[in-house]
Protein backbone atom coordinates (compact mmCIF):
# COMPACT_ATOMS: atom_id res chain seq x y z
CA UNK A 1 0.00 0.00 0.00
CA UNK A 2 1.26 3.08 -0.93
CA UNK A 3 0.62 5.84 2.17
CA UNK A 4 -0.35 9.68 1.55
CA UNK A 5 2.77 11.70 3.22
CA UNK A 6 2.89 15.46 3.64
CA UNK A 7 4.52 16.86 0.25
CA UNK A 8 4.12 20.91 0.74
CA UNK A 9 2.91 24.08 2.36
CA UNK A 10 2.02 27.14 0.86
CA UNK A 11 0.58 30.21 2.63
CA UNK A 12 -2.19 32.26 0.21
CA UNK A 13 -4.09 35.53 1.81
CA UNK A 14 -5.02 34.34 5.55
CA UNK A 15 -4.81 30.16 4.18
CA UNK A 16 -2.20 27.75 5.32
CA UNK A 17 -2.41 25.05 2.35
CA UNK A 18 -1.02 21.35 2.66
CA UNK A 19 -0.77 19.26 0.56
CA UNK A 20 -0.24 15.00 0.65
CA UNK A 21 0.25 12.61 -2.18
CA UNK A 22 1.06 9.22 -2.61
CA UNK A 23 2.63 7.41 -5.76
CA UNK A 24 1.26 5.01 -7.95
CA UNK A 25 5.05 5.19 -9.54
CA UNK A 26 7.50 7.62 -10.02
CA UNK A 27 5.60 10.86 -11.17
CA UNK A 28 2.03 9.18 -11.66
CA UNK A 29 -0.13 10.54 -8.36
CA UNK A 30 -2.51 7.49 -7.22
CA UNK A 31 -4.22 9.61 -4.60
CA UNK A 32 -3.69 13.30 -3.13
CA UNK A 33 -5.78 15.45 -0.75
CA UNK A 34 -5.12 19.53 -0.49
CA UNK A 35 -6.27 20.73 2.57
CA UNK A 36 -6.86 24.43 3.21
CA UNK A 37 -7.35 25.58 7.31
CA UNK A 38 -7.40 29.26 8.65
CA UNK A 39 -4.81 30.39 10.79
CA UNK A 40 -6.79 28.98 13.62
CA UNK A 41 -6.78 25.47 12.57
CA UNK A 42 -10.75 25.23 10.99
CA UNK A 43 -11.05 23.72 7.60
CA UNK A 44 -11.91 25.87 5.38
CA UNK A 45 -11.53 23.98 2.12
CA UNK A 46 -10.64 19.92 1.16
CA UNK A 47 -9.72 18.36 -2.77
CA UNK A 48 -9.65 14.84 -2.82
CA UNK A 49 -8.05 13.02 -5.96
CA UNK A 50 -8.06 9.09 -6.37
CA UNK A 51 -6.69 7.55 -9.82
CA UNK A 52 -9.16 5.18 -9.02
CA UNK A 53 -12.54 6.98 -8.37
CA UNK A 54 -12.49 10.47 -9.78
CA UNK A 55 -11.82 14.27 -8.38
CA UNK A 56 -14.26 15.71 -5.15
CA UNK A 57 -13.55 19.36 -3.84
CA UNK A 58 -15.55 20.21 -0.27
CA UNK A 59 -16.58 23.59 1.18
CA UNK A 60 -16.95 24.54 4.85
CA UNK A 61 -20.19 25.50 4.31
CA UNK A 62 -21.36 23.95 1.13
CA UNK A 63 -20.44 20.35 1.68
CA UNK A 64 -19.20 18.48 -1.43
CA UNK A 65 -18.97 20.52 -4.84
CA UNK A 66 -17.63 20.06 -8.03
CA UNK A 67 -17.48 16.40 -7.86
CA UNK A 68 -16.07 13.84 -11.07
CA UNK A 69 -15.66 10.21 -11.57
CA UNK A 70 -13.57 9.33 -14.49
CA UNK A 71 -15.11 7.67 -17.46
CA UNK A 72 -15.07 3.69 -18.09
CA UNK A 73 -12.56 2.50 -20.76
CA UNK A 74 -15.82 1.53 -22.69
CA UNK A 75 -16.76 4.71 -22.75
CA UNK A 76 -13.66 6.43 -23.91
CA UNK A 77 -13.19 4.09 -26.28
CA UNK A 78 -16.52 3.74 -27.87
CA UNK A 79 -15.78 7.86 -29.38
CA UNK A 80 -14.14 7.11 -32.40
CA UNK A 81 -11.93 4.80 -34.49
CA UNK A 82 -8.90 6.50 -33.09
CA UNK A 83 -9.73 6.35 -29.41
CA UNK A 84 -10.45 2.59 -29.90
CA UNK A 85 -6.84 2.07 -30.53
CA UNK A 86 -5.70 5.25 -28.55
CA UNK A 87 -7.81 5.38 -25.34
CA UNK A 88 -7.59 8.41 -23.01
CA UNK A 89 -9.55 8.22 -20.12
CA UNK A 90 -10.84 11.68 -18.79
CA UNK A 91 -13.30 12.90 -16.28
CA UNK A 92 -16.44 12.61 -16.65
CA UNK A 93 -19.26 15.48 -16.26
CA UNK A 94 -20.21 16.12 -12.37
CA UNK A 95 -21.72 14.27 -10.74
CA UNK A 96 -23.15 13.40 -7.62
CA UNK A 97 -21.85 14.04 -3.83
CA UNK A 98 -22.46 9.78 -3.35
CA UNK A 99 -19.46 9.17 -5.41
CA UNK A 100 -16.81 11.38 -3.05
CA UNK A 101 -18.71 10.07 0.12
CA UNK A 102 -18.77 5.96 -1.12
CA UNK A 103 -15.99 5.93 -3.07
CA UNK A 104 -13.09 8.77 -3.11
CA UNK A 105 -13.02 9.61 0.63
CA UNK A 106 -12.67 5.59 1.62
CA UNK A 107 -9.93 5.09 -1.06
CA UNK A 108 -8.16 7.82 0.36
CA UNK A 109 -8.57 6.46 4.40
CA UNK A 110 -7.38 3.24 2.85
CA UNK A 111 -4.13 4.94 2.57
CA UNK A 112 -3.23 6.97 5.95
CA UNK A 113 -2.56 5.79 9.22
CA UNK A 114 -2.71 9.49 10.69
CA UNK A 115 -5.25 9.70 13.31
CA UNK A 116 -5.49 13.59 12.50
CA UNK A 117 -6.30 12.91 8.96
CA UNK A 118 -9.06 10.14 9.20
CA UNK A 119 -10.50 12.97 11.89
CA UNK A 120 -10.26 15.26 8.54
CA UNK A 121 -12.12 12.33 6.85
CA UNK A 122 -14.49 11.87 9.14
CA UNK A 123 -15.49 15.49 9.66
CA UNK A 124 -15.95 15.89 5.85
CA UNK A 125 -17.98 12.66 5.25
CA UNK A 126 -20.58 13.79 7.92
CA UNK A 127 -21.06 17.30 7.90
CA UNK A 128 -21.63 20.18 5.05
CA UNK A 129 -19.86 22.44 7.50
CA UNK A 130 -17.11 22.22 10.56
CA UNK A 131 -16.12 24.75 13.40
CA UNK A 132 -13.53 21.76 14.34
CA UNK A 133 -9.89 23.07 14.91
CA UNK A 134 -7.49 20.69 14.07
CA UNK A 135 -3.66 19.96 15.26
CA UNK A 136 -1.87 21.29 11.93
CA UNK A 137 1.44 20.43 12.96
CA UNK A 138 0.25 16.84 13.82
CA UNK A 139 -1.04 16.25 10.74
CA UNK A 140 2.60 17.16 9.08
CA UNK A 141 4.10 15.21 11.86
CA UNK A 142 2.05 11.79 11.20
CA UNK A 143 2.43 11.67 7.60
CA UNK A 144 6.10 12.42 7.21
Amino acid sequence: MNLILFSNETKSDDLRILDFVSYLRPDFVDKAIRIAFDSGGQLKHVRLQSNNFGIANWINGKGFTDCHSWEKEDDAQSVSNLSKHYTTILLNGPVDSIIAKDKILPDIASSTYSSEMLSIISEIHQHSSSSLKFNIEKLIEETK
